[in-house]
């Protein structure tokens, strides 16, 4: 996850130096009016960057999602069992204690819930062509790296 965030950064800033190095004279050579143009480069060399970005995004989800159910079902399952105990007013009042306790199991997970099925549909968009396509813009960042190395050099130098 840390590799994807540090691969997506290293990339962006790249793609900032090759960017520099190719428009510098055409902007400002050609005015305002090459600002457009070149801002669209910009992003165009940001994809791959976008892609790493995405990725490590979608890892810290779902390796936190676990957790964050886990997590949610504890106090849940703690609240359910205080409210059963505390019985003010006979089982009934408990019962309803302890359905209004998963009732905010529910509210409280909601969230969790919804990257739940973000990951489901994540799972079932991961066709061959999706996976292809998420893997060539990830690999675009090495050689959009080593462009940063020699655009970093061009201006040094």
């Amino acid at each position: 996850m840390r590799f994807a965030y540090r691969v997506g950064g290293a990339s962006a800033l790249a793609a900032g130096l090759v960017w520099w190095v190719l428009v510098r004279g055409y902007v400002t050579a050609a005015g305002a009016a090459a600002w457009a143009p070149a801002l669209g480069l910009l992003l165009l060399f940001l994809i791959p960057a976008g892609a790493a970005w995405l990725l490590g995004l979608t890892l810290h989800d779902l390796l936190t999602l676990p957790e964050t159910l886990r997590r949610s079902a504890t106090v849940a399952a703690s609240a359910s069992r205080e409210a059963l105990r505390a019985e003010r007013g006979g089982r009934l009042a408990g019962a309803l204690g302890a359905l209004w306790a998963a009732r905010g199991f529910v509210l409280e997970s909601r969230g969790a819930w919804a990257k739940a099925a973000t990951a489901a549909r994540l799972v079932r968009l991961a066709k061959l062509p999706f996976a292809l396509g998420l893997a060539g813009l990830f690999v675009l960042n090495g050689p959009m790296i080593a462009a940063g190395l020699l655009a970093l050099l061009l201006l040094l130098f």
